[in-house]
């Protein structure tokens, strides 16, 4: 008979997400860790607001095309 130990599970869920953690920081070292970064920056800057970029740029587009 198994018995459930609560303080187990709550060890197997850290060190996994320790593992998650140190796997996301090697990617992060990668060569290409600038770019990772400017497109980390852009998508949180422009999906929340998707909608109001687009409208923005297409906007813009006509505004330039017309000058």
């Amino acid at each position: 008979m198994t018995t459930h130990n609560p303080a187990l599970n709550f060890v197997s869920s850290d060190c996994a997400a320790l593992a998650s953690h140190m796997n996301d920081c090697a990617i992060k070292r990668s060569r290409f860790f600038g770019l990772h970064a400017a497109t980390d920056l852009a998508h949180s800057l422009f999906f929340p607001r998707l909608l109001t970029t687009v409208m923005i740029a297409v906007l813009v587009l006509v505004v330039t095309s017309i000058v």
